[in-house]
């Protein structure tokens, strides 16, 4: 055999800091970049802030944080806007209330989804399953009967949810978490198996920090050590945490809506985009100064100043793809409101707009679009939908504005019972169960036709 020398080519993605970065951008909300961002301007003497330049499309706004529908009047008018900073809301979206939102967009049976709500209702608020599949089992099998639930189907549910944004939810330790968390990177991502390997085996010596340690059982360099460590400290050891402790808030809201010939299109707001440059002052320092140890860090310095502003570039560039999608897609809603609502999903926009489901639910996620019907969570506009009997489909909260218009004409003396709303659904081709009734009918805040009854008679 002959020795020989080859070269090879080869891609593979690395998780640069600039890619964390990026990432980290995608789900901060406009008041924490603006927090993040200014922070970095006290650090970095090579980042200068800019006061944005404030237009008819761009004035400043804050709203009180409201998950639904700001307190705006019918009136649209973006000059005239007034602040009202008594009339908060607040608003503390949990880690279930997320988790169902998600599951709500994917199309499962009727099983399914009262399993997946079993077990959401299982996990903690850090984001882990305090209870075991056969406990949740049992529940199933104690007040659902009918459903004939199997320890398998549930195991299913509990890998969907596992999947969910946050990633690593519904699992029983930290390990685990992590591990699923990894998962989600490409196989080529550098250092992946050792990352595995050493979250599976050598998590104790991580959280001593004992590197020396480490570099002897994995064999690794101290740079390529640092690698798979900081491939590691990029995940959530507790995913459902950021969820938990949330105050009531102000929020602006990132997107205005504006009609453009006969159809509505989407611009981005100026507080959304904050204004941050380079600093030519210090730039030009470093050029006129040799290779000394103090201009390699000033340079260092510069290089991060450079990701930062990319970073908020690719942010406010694909929170605006995403809402031009969205606000193309619901035109219908924007003229007639939640009844016009078309049914929309994450794969449909990731697929339209070549980008991962993940980053179409970060971008989604605590970022505001400014309509004539008030102002709402871009994740808003994505439901789930239903067959009618015609073939079309129909979203979720569409059928929940039916649903509120059928209860606002009914005899307040004699209200209707779900089963009875459910019949009337049908006779307009949505063809859904009781059950379902009642669970889009408790989503719209409305009350049973006991408690409807109750209420008529007090009055």
């Amino acid at each position: 055999m002959k020795n020989s020398l080859q070269l090879n080519l080869s891609q593979s993605l690395k998780l640069t800091p600039q890619l964390q970065q990026a990432i980290k951008l995608l789900q901060l909300s406009s008041i924490e970049l603006q927090e993040l961002i200014q922070e970095a301007a006290q650090e970095n003497p090579f980042l200068q802030l800019e006061m944005p330049e404030h237009n008819d499309t761009s004035e400043s706004m804050s709203i009180a944080n409201s998950p639904v529908k700001s307190p705006l009047k019918s009136s649209y008018d973006l000059e005239n806007y007034n602040k009202d900073f008594e009339n908060i809301y607040k608003t503390e979206e949990s880690l279930h209330s997320y988790l169902e939102w998600q599951v709500n967009l994917i199309p499962l049976s009727e099983k399914d989804q009262i399993i997946t709500t079993n077990i959401i209702d299982s996990i903690s608020d850090d984001g882990y399953l305090e209870n075991s599949l056969e406990e949740i089992l049992d529940g199933l099998q104690k007040h659902y009967p009918e459903t004939d639930t199997k320890l398998d189907e549930c195991g299913a549910m509990l890998k969907l949810i596992q999947n969910l944004d946050p990633v690593g939810c519904g699992t029983t330790n930290m390990i685990e978490s992590l591990k699923i968390q990894l998962h989600q990177f490409s196989k080529e991502t550098p250092f992946l198996d050792i990352a595995l390997n050493i979250i599976h085996n050598h998590l104790d010596l991580v959280a001593k920090n004992n590197r020396p340690k480490l570099i002897k059982i994995t064999k690794l360099s101290e740079e390529n050590l640092t690698q798979a460590l900081n491939l590691i400290k990029s995940l959530d050891p507790k995913p459902g945490k950021r969820f938990s402790n949330e105050q009531a808030r102000y929020i602006t809201p990132d997107v205005v809506v504006k009609k453009n010939g006969d159809k509505w299109q989407a611009y981005l707001l100026s507080e959304s985009k904050p204004r941050i440059k380079l600093d030519d002052n210090y730039i030009n320092i470093i050029q006129n100064q040799g290779d000394t140890k103090d201009n390699e860090y000033a340079r260092t310095h510069l290089q991060d100043a450079r990701w930062l502003i990319k970073s908020v570039f690719i942010r406010n560039s694909t929170l605006l793809r995403v809402a031009s999608f969205i606000v193309s897609y619901q035109q219908d809603f924007i003229e007639n409101g939640d009844i016009s609502m078309k049914p929309l999903t994450l794969s449909t926009i990731a697929d339209e707009l070549g980008l991962h489901e993940s980053t179409i639910s970060r971008i989604t996620t605590e970022k505001y679009l400014l309509t004539p019907k008030g102002v709402f969570e871009l994740k808003y506009f994505l439901s789930s939908h239903l067959s009618t009997k015609t073939g079309e489909v129909v979203s979720a909260k569409s059928i929940q504005a039916v649903i509120k218009k059928i209860i606002e004409i009914e005899n307040p003396t004699n209200p209707l019972t779900d089963a009875e709303i459910k019949e009337i659904l049908f006779e307009q081709g949505i063809n859904i169960a009781r059950r379902t009734v009642a669970k889009y009918r408790e989503s719209a805040g409305l009350t049973s036709s006991n408690t409807r009854k109750i209420i008529c008679k007090e009055i």
